[in-house]
């Protein structure tokens, strides 16, 4: 049996790590990763008390994992899968926080944003009142007067 080089490689990701492959897979949902999206990521790395510790220099290498389960045919439930046997219970609403966030930082929500969004929340067991309390103060923070 010849060993998976993504899976061998993502078996060395932690929590962190697993964080910023949410938020980057959030980025690269509706095909192109735009400038207001890694500020918000490097926002909240830089504000989430989660964060405190990380290395930023683990990103480019997430960016490259990411890349790599994308490209394989169930990548995407593959990595969900892996995010949630590593992100402690706990951690589950604030993954989803952070890909809301990242999802709106260009201000237009499209379908495969949501989609994806409806993954993450089914593959980290969410109750669908904390989703909808989530979404409700992302899109609070976001608001703007016309």
């Amino acid at each position: 049996q010849m060993s998976d080089p993504v899976q061998s490689e993502i078996s060395s990701m932690g929590v962190h790590d697993a964080l910023v492959g949410i938020m980057i897979l959030s980025s690269m949902s509706d095909g192109e990763v735009r400038a207001s999206e890694l500020e918000v990521i490097a926002s909240v790395i830089d504000h989430f008390p989660i964060f405190a510790n990380y290395d930023l220099s683990n990103i480019r290498r997430v960016f490259i994992y990411i890349e790599g389960f994308l490209s394989t045919a169930d990548g995407l439930k593959r990595f969900l899968i892996f995010v949630r046997g590593v992100l402690p219970p706990k951690v589950h609403e604030t993954a989803y926080l952070i890909a809301c966030e990242v999802v709106v930082a260009d201000g237009k929500l499209k379908q495969s944003e949501l989609r994806l969004l409806e993954e993450i929340a089914y593959h980290l067991e969410l109750d669908p009142l904390h989703v909808a309390a989530i979404e409700r103060s992302v899109r609070a923070r976001y608001i703007n007067l016309p």
